[in-house]
């Protein structure tokens, strides 16, 4: 059976793990989120990828609407 310190000590270390994933997740969002934002601040390249089913994820991923800010 498992120690109380021992299992302690693995949802310590499990717990950061998720924080550490979680802060490299909101890191990883705000870049996505800024890159939409460029893009659509171009209208020439804009309007070549807005109908791409890959952009159309990007925007959902970046917590954008779908319509030119």
């Amino acid at each position: 059976m498992i120690s109380k310190e021992t299992l302690e000590e693995r949802v310590a270390i499990r717990r950061q793990e998720l924080q550490t994933e979680n802060e490299r997740l909101t890191e990883f969002r705000v870049k996505v989120g800024a890159f939409v934002s460029d893009i659509k601040g171009r209208s020439v390249i804009y309007n070549l990828v807005k109908n791409l089913s890959l952009w159309k994820e990007l925007e959902q991923l970046a917590g954008h609407n779908g319509t030119q800010d």
